[in-house]
């Protein structure tokens, strides 16, 4: 039953998620203003946000498919994000301002997202205490070092969020129309981080077991979300072809640092790489701080999974999926990624829903310390 006190709590998160949006926009503000600064900086030719910055002055300038490159498309990683900028040249002109507010506002709509995905199923107080670590971890992660450079896990993460909202309706309550919404975002989540790449196809085989346990679906729904993937997933080679005339799915640069990391690791590298992802920087690159909160994070989530395989049973389909993309992507992440150099920005399009899943069992632990009546 639903109490009152919960729904103080609910009218309380409603305020809070618009105080993220205002004070996200406010400061990001004063901190562009006065609005000056036109280029993402002096070009050195290597950092990712100039590249994608040509990428895009190219797309507006020459032609939609990045002509002048007369080559397959090397990098960066992402493909998506060269037409999110240009998108955003078309719209206010040539400056990273509106990009950066954007880019904010796209944060800060990326909370409300996993907020109000999760929300339902945690008491009041508790869904307030995951707000605001939403918020905390936003702040210290992404605004603090990300939001301004043009980099795409600010547009991988919100697409990330939303596809996460739709999913889980679409599971949860069987909605139909919510799966197809549900795989465009997914789609454009890996066309944003091709790091993703290999899960879309564990989510095919997820969807066609799904199917087959909900026979009331008809089967051309089925066939029709594969075709959606499939023609999206072919964007890049769609480019590809019609510039150079060679069918190639995936960044060649991306291929190239994804297979040498394979090669390269050992067990030294990859007990580095999760103390990395653990929130011991250091690790691998003396430049980065600790970062306590993912470690808190990561006990968070080793015990709601030590909780949930004693409960197995009861899993839902939504948090099925959501258990196999945070496992998968982090392991993806430790295998493929030089996130030495890359930074922690490798982590950060699935933390978001770490923290949500996490949640889920602290909140039942902490019903055992409060009284119902104030939850």
């Amino acid at each position: 039953m639903i109490t009152k006190a919960y729904f103080n709590y609910k009218k309380l998160g409603d305020y809070l998620a618009l105080a993220i949006i205002f004070v996200f926009l406010t400061q990001t503000f004063f901190r562009l203003y006065p609005f000056t600064e036109i280029t993402p900086g002096i070009s050195n030719g290597i950092d990712d946000w100039f590249r994608y910055w040509n990428n895009a002055k190219d797309i507006t300038h020459v032609g939609f498919w990045m002509p002048s490159q007369s080559e397959v498309y090397y990098g960066p990683g992402s493909f998506l994000y060269n037409y999110f900028i240009a998108g955003c040249f078309l719209l206010f002109g040539e400056r990273v301002a509106p990009i950066y507010f954007i880019q904010s506002l796209l944060l800060a709509l990326s909370i409300l997202f996993i907020y109000y995905t999760f929300r339902r199923q945690l008491s009041g107080l508790t869904s307030i205490l995951f707000l605001l670590t939403l918020f905390a971890f936003a702040l210290l992660d992404v605004y603090k070092y990300y939001t301004f450079k043009l980099l795409s896990e600010n547009l991988g993460i919100f697409t990330l969020s939303v596809f996460v909202y739709f999913a889980k309706i679409a599971f949860d309550k069987t909605k139909m129309g919510f799966h197809f919404i549900a795989i465009f975002f997914l789609l454009l989540s890996v066309l944003t981080r091709p790091t993703l790449f290999p899960l879309i196809f564990a989510y095919i085989l997820f969807l066609f077991f799904y199917f087959y346990e909900n026979p009331k679906f008809k089967k051309v729904n089925l066939f029709g979300m594969l075709a959606i993937l499939l023609v999206g997933m072919s964007g890049l080679a769609f480019r590809n072809y019609y510039v150079v005339g060679v069918w190639e799915f995936l960044p060649s640069e991306g291929i190239s640092d994804s297979w040498k990391q394979l090669l390269s690791l050992d067990f030294s590298i990859i007990y580095k790489k999760i103390l990395f992802s653990l929130g011991f920087l250091p690790q691998l690159n003396s430049d980065y701080n600790l970062r306590p909160h993912w470690f808190i994070l990561a006990l968070l989530y080793s015990f709601y999974l030590f909780h949930r395989l004693r409960n197995i049973k009861t899993i839902t389909y939504s948090e099925f999926l959501f258990n196999g993309f945070i496992i998968g992507f982090y392991v993806l992440t430790i295998l493929f990624v030089t996130v030495d150099s890359y930074g922690f920005r490798a982590f950060l399009p699935i933390q978001f829903l770490l923290i949500a899943i996490s949640f889920l069992t602290f909140d039942k632990v902490l019903r055992l310390f409060l009284k119902e009546d104030i939850l």
